[in-house]
């Protein structure tokens, strides 16, 4: 696991997807080989019940969501 290119290797078959809601980002998701799909799936469906859960509960307090999870909004220029 120490060799230097790992990460590169790990990374090499993901395609990253934003889950967005209103022009916001909610999640990047990278989406793997057929091997860790379903891991992917759980993960993905797990986090939109929350995300869900966690807009609605904000849009009816009429605030904004603001905190991302881990997920930096790019600046706009």
């Amino acid at each position: 696991m120490s060799t230097p290119n790992y990460h590169n290797q790990k990374n090499r078959h993901l395609a990253t997807y934003r889950i967005t809601f209103r022009r916001q980002t909610l999640a990047v998701v990278k989406l793997a080989t057929v091997k860790c799909r379903r891991r992917i799936q759980e993960r993905v469906t797990k986090f939109l019940k929350w995300a869900i859960r966690y807009v609605f509960v904000s849009e009816k307090r009429g605030e904004r969501v603001k905190h991302l999870r881990g997920v930096k909004k790019k600046k706009k220029t």
